[in-house]
């Protein structure tokens, strides 16, 4: 259970993100009603919150993406590897939510069911980009998104995109993601295109991301949309 999350509807509620805060709400589902809450920058995430939330993306892209590397990350596979697994959450995914959540630009929103269990979530933050033109673009980058499998087609991942998205309209004007092949279709149900390699911004984004993007474009293509 995410623990330092504040009620939903307290009127002294702390927004997460600085520049772009996100209002709470709630949505019912055919499962029941689901919380959707900012965690607050200013608090940060307790040890424990931070080891379940990252556990939650791992286990969600595990099941998603068919890369060959998330066998050894996906619970109940028969090359399951549990070192491999803890090293890759912890420093691939805790490790960088935790650096990056004090960024005023941050958002990390979390969905969680009367139970108190995590359904859905979203990481975003802001990407600097620096072109051979002499131009800067700043993008709202969606660097985390996940849904739990039993809640996936009620509209969790939408609302929590469109939602974070609606709130940075008038800080960014684009948002980029690189997405698994297998989520490509929802991304572009949200309005997402793929990446105009033959542009000057194109091109310098695949630049970036490419090299340190082993599953780069066989498993995951780079989407954009302008807000």
């Amino acid at each position: 259970m995410i623990n330092n999350i504040s009620n939903v509807g307290h009127h002294n509620i702390s927004f997460g993100s600085l520049n772009n805060p996100v209002k709470p709400f709630t949505t019912m589902t055919k499962t029941g009603l689901v919380t959707f809450q900012e965690i607050d920058y200013k608090k940060g995430l307790t040890p424990h919150a931070l080891e379940e939330l990252g556990g939650f993306f791992l286990d969600k892209f595990a099941s998603t993406s068919s890369h060959p590397f998330w066998k050894f990350c996906k619970k109940g596979s028969p090359s399951f590897d549990r070192q491999i697994y803890e090293s890759y959450r912890n420093e691939e995914l805790m490790d960088a939510i935790k650096s990056k959540l004090n960024d005023p630009d941050a958002t990390l929103m979390v969905g969680f069911d009367r139970l108190k269990n995590i359904v859905g979530a979203i990481f975003t933050n802001k990407l600097d980009v620096n072109f051979q033109n002499g131009k800067k673009g700043e993008y709202l980058y969606i660097d985390l998104l996940a849904v739990d499998e039993k809640s996936r087609g009620l509209n969790i991942g939408k609302q929590l995109l469109n939602n974070v998205i609606s709130a940075s309209k008038d800080r960014f004007k684009k948002s980029f993601v690189v997405a698994y092949k297998e989520s490509v279709p929802f991304y572009k149900k949200q309005g997402f295109e793929g990446l105009k390699l033959n542009t000057v911004e194109g091109k310098k984004l695949e630049s970036l991301f490419a090299p340190d993007r082993a599953d780069y474009p066989v498993y995951a293509s780079f989407l954009e949309k302008t807000i």
